[in-house]
């Protein structure tokens, strides 16, 4: 028994496509705002000092 293919319409292929890039994203959005809730608010602000060496650091 040999292997048929269906052909499938472009309309299909383009759904599956989109439906797949909305799902990774927003898989990685949801993973980002869980990643923030954890985040350490000291850690961002030392980031963000050493990338602007000229700007005043942040009194406590």
């Amino acid at each position: 028994m040999t292997f048929k293919a269906a052909p499938l319409t472009g309309s299909f292929i383009a759904l599956s496509w989109g439906f797949a890039f909305c799902l990774v994203f927003g898989i990685m959005f949801i993973a980002s705002l869980i990643a923030m809730t954890y985040a350490d608010v000291d850690d961002i602000l030392m980031l963000e000092s050493k990338k602007h060496p000229n700007r005043k650091k942040p009194k406590r």
